[in-house]
């Protein structure tokens, strides 16, 4: 029988633990709170290579697809002129980027579930060595 695992935040963090624990042979759920798909998010996030590992080494999925390089950083001031620039070897991704190509991946035990609600103010937590513990939740009773 298959270890399970519960990963609440379907976000990039999420979907990337439950992706792992897939892949280390995991019967995953990702549980996240909003009701409908996540849809884009945030700016422009610079693309370290431990943020696009996952995407790289495991997906396959080529640098070029999932991040854009750059040549040169400009700051600019309040009224929008360039106060200073330099040159630049960064990377760059998007929030949706990241979040669509692993929500796409194809894997069949990595089950997402949408519009979770909190019924209870304590989580169980069971080991494999057959210890529990709980943790008490604040008592706020809302549809996340």
């Amino acid at each position: 029988m298959k270890p399970r695992a519960l990963v609440v935040g379907g976000s990039i963090a999420g979907l990337t633990a439950g992706l792992l624990l897939t892949d280390l042979g995991f019967d995953v759920s990702v549980y996240e709170r909003s009701a409908s798909q996540l849809a884009e998010r945030g700016a422009g996030i610079v693309a370290h290579e431990m943020s696009l590992r996952y995407l790289t080494a495991c997906l396959g999925a080529e640098l070029d697809e999932v991040s854009i390089s750059s040549r040169l950083l400009r700051y600019l001031d309040a009224a929008g002129m360039c106060s200073h620039a330099e040159p630049s070897g960064y990377r760059f991704t998007s929030w949706h980027a990241l979040h669509g190509r692993l929500a796409v991946t194809g894997k069949a035990s990595l089950a997402r579930r949408l519009g979770i609600r909190m019924v209870t103010e304590q989580v169980f937590l069971y080991m494999i060595d057959h210890m529990r513990a709980a943790h008490q939740v604040p008592a706020v009773h809302t549809d996340m």
